[in-house]
């Protein structure tokens, strides 16, 4: 089964969107010992995002799989930091790394909203499975 290119988009935008978000990071303070200049991300962008990331995730790839758990897992020890939000980022971009390598589909249906899941990562890497057919046109 092809790859929704749309999935990809959605990705894309979301990614995008963290990086506005962070792009309104507002400074905090600096640590006195090593200067480093620490910066809050405002909570309601970062909400907003969050939950637009984890509804996609969880329609892609299930409640339960690593990615929204792993995802889900930072997102509760977000503390309103740029690190904690860019921990949050950074599984965002595995996730589109992932999807654009190429993940065998399972059980996919575009009608009425049927998600995709996307499931076995330890498929060959070649464009076709163990019998030859064909993943890509």
């Amino acid at each position: 089964m092809l790859l929704n290119t749309n999935l990809l988009s959605q990705i894309d935008t979301l990614i995008k969107l963290a990086e506005e978000v962070h792009s309104k990071k507002e400074y905090q303070f600096t640590a006195s010992r090593t200067g480093r200049r620490y910066y809050k991300i405002p909570d309601h962008l970062v909400k907003q995002w969050v939950i637009r990331t984890l509804n996609l995730l969880e329609r892609i790839f299930g409640k339960d799989a690593v990615h929204t758990v792993e995802f889900r897992k930072e997102y509760e020890k977000y503390n309103g930091t740029e690190r904690a939000f860019l921990n949050c980022h950074a599984i965002l971009v595995v996730v589109r790394h992932d999807l654009k390598r190429g993940v065998r589909a399972v059980q996919l249906s575009s009608l009425h909203g049927v998600p995709y899941r996307f499931l076995d990562y330890s498929w060959p890497r070649s464009s076709a499975d163990s019998l030859g057919r064909s993943f890509y046109p």
